[in-house]
């Protein structure tokens, strides 16, 4: 499966300060929510391993813009599993 990825993206220092301002939020008592801020190219291809991308590639940059291409192996028993269990959800 290939996944591809459009955002754009910051140095890890001001990703930090974002990360610092969104804890904050929450300390003030302001609770926490979706918010939608970059992340570091370095993060980015971090939090594809974590969800299981075995390779990620950057195909596209522009500025602080990019394109990743990030592709996930499925197993044939993986992919039967899925479709069994829709099944039995179904049911």
């Amino acid at each position: 499966m290939k996944y591809i990825e459009g955002d754009y993206y910051v140095v890890p220092e001001k990703e930090k300060e974002y990360l610092e301002k969104y804890k904050a939020r929450d300390e003030e008592g302001q609770g926490q929510y979706h918010i939608n801020f970059p992340f570091s190219l370095e993060t980015q291809k971090q939090l594809f391993s974590f969800a299981g991308f075995s390779r990620v590639e950057l195909v596209w940059e522009e500025g602080e813009n990019e394109v990743f291409v990030a592709e996930k192996k499925f197993s044939l028993w993986q992919i039967s599993h899925t479709i069994i269990s829709r099944i039995i959800e179904s049911n």
